[in-house]
């Protein structure tokens, strides 16, 4: 497996960036990973005609891949921005886009990608379409793309309760395109501020914690069955902004566990 960094890292909401892009690629670098995730706030078809250029120079002198670029919308908006979109991803020669959307909008915009040699991934997550292994094998179907894969991540299937076995996996294997990480907790809904529904309609409570002491998701299982399924891509960190933590020690340290987790 590889790693990257997503964006998110740098997001403060808002439009707000931590670190712009450049200084978020050396980051990245600096910390060890081989790849970076750029998000919609930090490359899309509304930014400065330059900043194209700066990102291409910048992963070029840092020997680090774009592994996965944002769609910054879905809808009628996310197939006006598609063309332009698929041209930055060529020219940074990024394979993967990050989509999000129902049925109809992925398979149009999965289409039009084709002809890129592009594939398109959604992230497995509670309460929409590909909740679970379960329903993501159903709403593969119903997409019908063969350059249309599933990014699979382990707090979101966590919390929907979904099983981490070779068994439940091998369902998907060849779907998945890349694998998120970021470690989260279960908690009461009555004791945190952070909740989410299922699609059942249960309201679920939950809180971020360190990856290295994260017992009750089970990341290294969740890596076991990825290796067990054959997965051998991508792994992209995609932990938010860490607050006051310094972000390259936050960045550096999380790679060295998630390193141990994955690898085995």
């Amino acid at each position: 497996m590889k790693f990257s960094l997503s964006g998110r890292l740098v997001e403060l909401g808002g439009g707000k960036l931590a670190l712009a892009n450049v200084p978020f690629i050396d980051l990245a670098k600096k910390a060890g990973y081989e790849g970076v995730d750029l998000r919609a706030s930090q490359l899309s078809p509304d930014s400065p005609p330059e900043a194209l250029a700066e990102v291409k120079k910048a992963v070029k002198a840092a020997r680090l891949k774009v592994v996965i670029l944002g769609l910054k919308a879905s809808g009628e908006q996310g197939l006006a921005a598609l063309p332009k979109t698929l041209e930055m991803a060529k020219e940074l020669g990024c394979k993967l886009l990050r989509v999000g959307g129902d049925v109809a909008f992925l398979q149009k915009a999965a289409d039009m990608a084709a002809a890129k040699g592009i594939r398109f991934g959604t992230q497995m997550h509670t309460g929409g379409e590909f909740e679970t292994v379960a329903l993501s094998v159903e709403t593969l179907a119903k997409v019908g793309r063969k350059n249309f894969g599933l990014i699979t991540e382990p707090a979101n299937s966590y919390m929907a309760g979904d099983a981490f076995t070779p068994d439940n996996f091998r369902k998907i294997a060849s779907s998945i395109v890349a694998s998120n990480i970021q470690s989260l907790v279960v908690v009461p809904p009555d004791q945190t501020p952070t909740k989410l529904k299922l699609r059942s309609g249960k309201e679920i409570g939950y809180k971020r914690t360190p990856l290295a002491e994260n017992k009750d998701m089970k990341p290294a299982e969740y890596f076991a069955v990825l290796r067990a399924v054959g997965f051998d891509g991508w792994v992209n960190m995609l932990e938010p902004h860490p607050g006051e933590q310094d972000l390259l020690a936050f960045a550096k340290d999380y790679l060295v566990t998630l390193k141990k987790m994955a690898l085995g």
